[in-house]
């Protein structure tokens, strides 16, 4: 298979971003240049994570044995073939909605905060661990669960920051992500469109 076919999912979650970028910055206000990046790639790198979701659901549901075949493979937690195969139903099951969720905030709704500080840790925690059995990579390259290890933990503390990030008064009153009866100051904008 070429590479272009592979990344296709990936394609389109950085495409999606892109979009979503062009119509929704205008809006933000750019005294915070900071904020601003740091929402967008927190977007973009999740997007991207989230979106994974989708190639092992449709594996899942419609390719069984690839499925069974991919996570069958040996992997970083020394789990059962069986183990394994559930994990990743997990990530996917999480991944997929996650996604919707990622793109709702990218768009400063409301309601997307919640489920993405619940969702963000599980799936980025996992999405190297699955990403690797499904590649087959622990078991061909020394390193690779090293590397799985370093990945699970450095998206574990991207998970932490982006909590924080999200949950930060100046923050949620910047982007508009919180009632403007609320804010720390009520003469920043608040450009939310909905709840």
């Amino acid at each position: 298979m070429s590479l272009a076919r592979e990344l296709i999912w990936e394609t389109a979650a950085v495409a999606g971003s892109v979009i979503l970028i062009h119509n929704v910055d205008p809006e933000l206000p750019r005294s915070r240049p900071s904020i601003r990046v740091t929402h967008w790639t927190a977007v973009i790198v999740y997007s991207l994570i989230s979106i994974t979701g989708f190639r092992i659901g449709l594996w899942f549901a419609l390719k069984h044995g690839t499925f069974v075949e991919a996570f069958s493979q040996p992997n970083v937690l020394g789990a059962s073939a069986w183990a394994m195969q559930a994990l990743a139903l997990i990530f996917a099951l999480l991944a997929i909605p996650f996604y919707f969720v990622v793109m709702r905030l990218g768009k400063l709704r409301r309601w997307a905060r919640l489920p993405f500080v619940c969702m963000v840790i599980p799936c980025g925690v996992l999405y190297p661990i699955v990403g690797a059995t499904a590649t087959g990579i622990v078991s061909q390259v020394e390193i690779a669960p090293k590397l799985t290890w370093i990945a699970s933990t450095i998206l574990f503390a991207a998970g932490c920051a982006s909590i924080g990030f999200y949950s930060s008064p100046s923050v949620l009153v910047l982007l508009g992500l919180t009632q403007r009866a609320n804010c720390v100051d009520a003469n920043l904008p608040s450009i939310a469109k909905g709840s």
